[in-house]
Parts: C-alpha cells; sequence; structure tokens
C-alpha cells in the first residue's frame, strides 16, 4: 500500500472495496465563527485550544470520531450530528470548535487542515464460511471498478469530494478475478442471487435519513453523492455477471 503522507480531505464511513481504497481524513474548521478556531491549522493546534476549554468537536457518526480519537486531546467531547449543515452551523455558532468532514469545504468559510491519518475502508461482511462467495463477487466486482475507472468518475460527479484508490493487488486483467458460479453459489450470494436484493447496513432510520451533500444525500430518491454513485457501479457489475432472464436486476 502506497500511502504517501496526509492529505488535507478525506472521509471515515465505511469504504467499498475488498480491494482496499485509502480515503485522506481532515479536520475542516468554518472560519469566521468563534474567533480562536480562525488560528487554527494543525492537529497540535487544535488540542491546544481543547486544552485550554473549548472541548467539544463535531462527526458525523460515532464511528467517525472513533477513527480519530487517538489523535485528539483527552478532553475531547465528540458532538454527534445528523448530517453536514447540522455540523457547519454547529461550527459556525461556536458550538464546537471543529468538524471532521468529507470533501474539500468552501475556502471562503472553512479552514481545513489535516487529520495527519489516512484510513483505509473495505466491505463488512458476516463471518465464516456464509459469506464465502459473496466476498469474492464483491471483490470481483470492484476490481472491475477500480480498472474501468468508476471510482474517479465517482469523485469527478461529487466535488467537492476527494478519494484516493489504494490498490493492494490490482489486475490489469479482472478476468483473473471472477465470480463466482452462480449454480454453485451458496450461503449470502444464493440468497442475494434468489431474492434479486443485496441489503446494506447503514447509518439513519426511515424516518430520520441522513443528508451528507457530497459524500451522500439519502434524503433523496434515488440516493446521490460519492457513496451512492460508486455503490451503483459495484451493483451494476454484480448485475452483469449474474443477470437472468426475466428476472430484475
Amino acid at each position: 500500500v502506497d500511502a504517501q503522507g496526509s492529505h488535507p480531505v478525506s472521509d471515515l464511513r465505511p469504504v467499498p472495496g475488498v480491494w482496499t481504497i485509502a480515503m485522506r481524513v481532515s479536520l475542516p474548521l468554518i472560519a469566521g465563527g468563534v474567533v480562536e478556531a480562525t488560528d487554527i491549522s494543525s492537529v497540535a493546534e487544535l488540542n491546544a485550544a481543547i486544552e485550554a476549554g473549548s472541548t467539544k468537536v463535531c462527526f458525523l457518526s460515532e464511528a467517525n470520531f472513533n477513527s480519530v480519537h487517538t489523535l485528539l486531546s483527552d478532553k475531547t467531547e465528540a458532538v454527534i450530528l445528523s448530517d453536514t449543515s447540522h455540523m457547519y452551523d454547529a461550527v459556525k455558532d461556536g458550538t464546537c470548535i471543529a468538524g471532521l468532514i468529507s470533501g474539500q469545504p468552501d475556502p471562503e468559510a472553512f479552514v481545513p487542515f489535516s487529520s495527519e491519518m489516512i484510513s483505509p475502508r473495505a466491505f463488512q461482511t458476516a463471518p465464516g464460511d456464509t459469506a464465502k462467495d459473496l466476498l469474492e463477487a464483491l471483490d470481483a466486482a470492484v476490481v472491475r471498478t477500480h480498472n474501468a475507472g468508476d471510482m474517479r468518475k465517482a469523485e469527478a460527479d461529487n466535488p467537492p469530494f476527494r478519494a484516493v484508490q489504494v490498490n493492494t493487488c490490482r489486475s490489469s486483467d479482472p478476468g483473473q478475478v471472477p465470480f463466482p458460479n452462480a449454480a454453485t453459489a451458496t450461503g449470502l450470494l444464493a440468497d442475494v442471487l434468489t431474492t434479486r436484493k443485496l441489503k446494506l447496513l447503514a447509518y439513519g432510520t426511515p424516518d430520520a435519513l441522513p443528508n451528507w451533500v457530497q459524500d451522500g444525500n439519502y434524503e433523496v430518491t434515488p440516493p446521490t453523492g460519492f457513496w451512492p454513485d460508486y455503490m451503483r457501479a459495484v451493483e451494476k457489475y454484480l448485475a452483469e455477471a449474474y443477470r437472468e432472464e426475466g428476472k430484475d436486476d
């Protein structure tokens, strides 16, 4: 894995890919909110401000906080908010001294700085043999998204989202990473092929869907943003591999 230092922008939510995609992580601040916040341009300066008494930092999930909490002062109070707009408001009005988001914030309103961390993410499935074939199918689909440039397209279509693709074992010939045979599929993959549905675990509830703007807006149908676009690319290759006459993809 080639991880050359830290970068100014990134993401901490679950990242698709058995073949790793590494995302760059940042802590952007809104300039013009709390006066002292405009002087913060590093994790060290943020920690100094936290130690001095401004302890609240905003996150979009507890998982996001857990991913970077070792970099932050023990005095940090994590404030979990449901969507990006609420985070922007919280930093602007001084409720939080900083917030962790994805993408490049508006430079007129934000002071972005690196969390000094690169955090890779991958698909997570059920343990054991029940997920073996499904995991191989997801792997095959991810390999094809890498070779077709689907991740880069999803990034380009959802500015200012930024991503770094890191291939641990990329193949120039996707055919070398085949999909499991549908006729002999077992476990979760067999269930998916029977029901024609791939169920994904996500944040939010039906009555409180999250809006992470360019990362993913799940309040609209179909969802928009980087992750919905990338997941649709994964689903496209699964559908092509397992399409059946007379059945919906």
